[in-house]
């Protein structure tokens, strides 16, 4: 039987900015966990320039990373 991919929980990580030491850049990452992996991707980067926004510190990268569980197919 083929398997099936069961979507999961996505989750979002947002890298920021904080500062530069010796030349190299500074970064600190938050992620937030149990994103619905329905959530369109623009829905989902439109979340991530509001809490962009909302920081001290300069935005980085944005990256979201999708889950699944594998199971037997019927």
């Amino acid at each position: 039987m083929a398997a099936v991919s069961v979507p999961q929980p996505s989750s979002l990580n947002l890298k920021f900015l904080t500062g530069v030491v010796d030349g190299k850049s500074i970064y600190l990452t938050r992620s937030y966990s149990r994103v619905n992996p329905a959530a369109s991707d623009d829905s989902v980067y439109n979340v991530a320039v509001a809490i962009f926004s909302l920081s001290e510190y300069a935005p980085g990268s944005i990256t979201r990373t999708d889950k699944g569980e594998l199971v037997e197919g019927i």
